[in-house]
């Protein structure tokens, strides 16, 4: 900012303060015309125009400088210096005037800027008059101050100590609610936090894992929603509904839940409020713990007790209790008071010694017994001999075990009627092993003449079969021979016995072979070897050749394995199925026969009881579409002599189907057949991969 009366042109000065003040004194707008204003050697007449501003904030003045040249004229008269003196008067007369006038402006102007000087010196007086007052009062405060300052200073250096204090137990507490919640953490036990509507305000890391659940599973629900509302129990909740507005406890609640993945658990709760006066918030902490383990093992235990509690208190087995020191037997069952003759108030008295029950000879053992209980608290079993009140020995069977440093509890078991069994056991024995000898002498000499009785059996039937081959042949050329040369010569009865005679000799020659076959398989136990069954069937289907191509069968095989077994059994063994497929099919029906095979699982070898569970089976089935039979006929088939149809409808001996069976006994196997009359018949064939040792 800038004073604007210094700034103002000289003579202009005096005149502008008086404006200003005469404007600011009346709010009007003042007008000062005519000053006249001498620059750089010109006269100038200047007007001035101050005007309130009255509609700002704050009150402004708008001052307005208007600057007039002199008139031309007049200006002309003052210079000439040919005019007359009379118009230099009437211009000085005028000037004159107009000085007085502004004179009288002036002294109006002075006057009344005095009066507002001396209001103002008044008002100065007594504001100095207020400021020396005022100025006391400040020394005074000054002082005060100066007191409460030092006093301040004082209680500043308190208010730090109070601080520091303060901060110090801050970090205490910190560092307790850390331990605290650290200790919270870690239990392994779980933990929750309720609030007054016993919704979960916070639980610990062992509730998630132990009801495997998470916060957002858990936090803000109701503590009987958690799982699946299995703590919705009416006396928990009301005795948790308790505890804030009665202060109540809760101690060793049980309850049972049953949990994800670990069945039924038993949960010991536990509940009180926490208590916090400096806050208004009523919270309860709630414990659980499972106590299935200790339950079951209580349990375990109280059941351990009784039945000790039984035994001891049994007559099963004697027990007694001795002082190491005295050798006195203070407390003992009545199996052991009958076993030696006491009294109960034999044992009261303390009369029982067990140095007198005890042979001299045995009483080392026992020393050496007690020795062994003391450094193993328990000392094996070893036998004895006791002595009862009336002198009779008895042996039993000892244990010691050691109860504490002064006591030890023994067990006794009666042996005496067992001591006696045995010696009689032992007679017995040696009277049957001298029998048993003897038996098998025997039985080695019977053996050895069956073995060669078999043999002559075998020898027999071989010539036998031979032998009666032979006239057979003769009977089956001479009636070709009768047939050949005196056929016309032949009644037709006698061509008809003749007939008979040819199929009587054919059947009988095909017995005696089977029956020959048959007495083969007695003799097969070294005769085994590695067998591919696939080579067996290709070998039976090419002699069976020429019958399929008539019969125009169709033969179904798939990949067969290769086993151990006797080849030439084998062989017997697909040939006949194979034939007895072929022959039993049905007329004007082209026979299908399928050859599949499967390994047998463990579970499956267990349904046949003649299997060995410990060795691979393999099954081969033979199934074809001929004529079957009633399932009712499926063990009598396999007899020997044993047939379902009569030999004009179909030929055989009867033998095939039992050499087949025998044929699978002499490799340790099983066979069965399934069928339905005229709908096909399948045969199973159980045979193991590798032989059993």
């Amino acid at each position: 900012t800038h004073n604007l009366i210094k700034m103002a042109r000289e003579g202009l000065a005096f005149e502008l303060r008086n404006a200003i003040h005469k404007a600011k004194k009346e709010q009007v707008t003042v007008t000062k015309e005519n000053i006249s204003v001498n620059t750089r050697g010109k006269q100038y007449l200047v007007t001035i125009e101050i005007i309130p501003l009255t509609d700002t904030v704050d009150i402004h003045y708008l001052i307005q400088f208007t600057k007039n040249p002199l008139p031309a004229a007049a200006e002309e008269i003052i210079k000439s210096t040919s005019s007359s003196q009379k118009i230099k008067n009437d211009i000085s007369q005028k000037r004159y005037e107009q000085l007085e006038k502004e004179l009288s402006h002036t002294r109006e102007d002075m006057r009344s800027v005095t009066e507002d000087m001396e209001a103002t010196n008044e008002e100065l007086q007594s504001a100095n008059e207020e400021l020396q007052s005022s100025n006391e009062e400040m020394q005074s405060l000054n002082e005060e101050l100066e007191t409460s300052k030092e006093e301040l200073q004082s209680s500043n250096e308190e208010l730090i100590i109070v601080n520091q204090e303060l901060l110090d137990k801050q970090e205490q507490l910190n560092m307790s609610r850390f331990y605290s919640e650290a200790i919270v953490t870690t239990m392994r036990e779980p933990l929750v936090v309720l609030d007054k509507t016993l919704r979960v305000k916070t639980a610990n890391a062992s509730f998630y894992t132990k009801f495997n659940v998470d916060e957002k599973e858990t936090e803000g629900k109701l503590f009987y929603e958690l799982q699946n509302h299995q703590f919705d129990d009416n006396l928990l909740r009301s005795l948790l509904e308790k505890i804030l507005p009665q202060k109540n406890r809760i101690e060793d609640f049980e309850i049972n839940l049953r949990l994800p993945g670990k069945g039924e658990r038993i949960i010991l709760l536990n509940a009180r409020q926490i208590v916090n006066e400096k806050r208004a918030e009523q919270l309860i902490l709630l414990a659980l713990e499972d106590i299935t383990d200790r339950v079951h093992s209580e349990k375990l235990l109280k059941e351990s007790e009784a039945r000790s509690r039984t035994f001891v208190e049994s007559n099963v087995v004697a027990v007694c209790f001795t002082h190491l020191e005295t050798a006195t037997i203070f407390e003992a069952n009545k199996a052991f008071l009958n076993m030696l003759g006491y009294t109960r108030q034999d044992l009261k008295t303390g009369k029982i010694n067990w140095l007198n029950y005890t042979p001299p000879e045995h009483q080392v053992n026992d020393h050496l017994a007690i020795e062994k209980a003391k450094s193993m608290k328990i000392s094996p079993p070893y036998e004895k001999e006791i002595i009862r009140t009336d002198g009779k020995r008895i042996s039993v069977i000892k244990a010691r075990a050691i109860i504490n440093k002064n006591e030890i509890m023994s067990v006794f078991v009666d042996i005496t009627e067992r001591k006696s069994a045995e010696l009689k056991l032992k007679t017995f024995a040696q009277e049957l092993e001298t029998k048993v000898k003897e038996r098998t002498a025997e039985l080695q000499t019977s053996n050895e003449e069956l073995r060669q009785s078999n043999m002559h059996l075998d020898q027999f039937a071989y010539v036998a079969s031979h032998d009666l081959q032979e006239p057979l042949r003769k009977i089956l050329t001479f009636t070709m021979r009768l047939q050949d040369k005196h056929a016309d010569e032949l009644t037709p009865e006698a061509k008809s016995y003749i007939t008979k005679i040819e199929g009587a000799s054919g059947r009988m020659r095909i017995l005696i072979q089977d029956l020959l076959n048959y007495s083969r398989l007695l003799q097969h136990e070294t005769l085994f070897k590695e067998t591919d069954l696939s080579e067996i069937l290709k070998n039976v289907l090419s002699d069976f050749e020429l019958l399929i191509q008539e019969k125009k069968a169709e033969i179904k095989t798939g990949q067969l394995p290769t086993i151990a077994g006797i080849p030439l059994q084998l062989n017997q063994l697909f040939y006949n199925l194979i034939n007895n497929s072929l022959k039993f099919s049905k007329k004007e029906v082209p026979p299908v026969i399928s050859i599949t095979s499967r390994t047998l699982s463990e579970k499956e070898i267990t349904k046949y009881p003649a299997l060995d569970p410990s060795i691979s089976y393999v099954e081969i089935i033979f199934k074809d579409n001929g004529i079957g039979f009633e399932q009712q006929y499926a063990k009598r088939i396999f007899s020997i002599f044993q047939r379902l149809h009569d030999k004009d409808t179909f030929t055989g001996t009867g033998i095939g189907l039992a050499l087949t069976r025998k044929i699978i006994e002499n490799h340790h196997g099983d066979i069965f057949a399934d069928a339905k009359e005229n709908q096909g018949a399948a045969f199973h064939v159980i045979l193991p991969i590798t032989q059993p040792r």
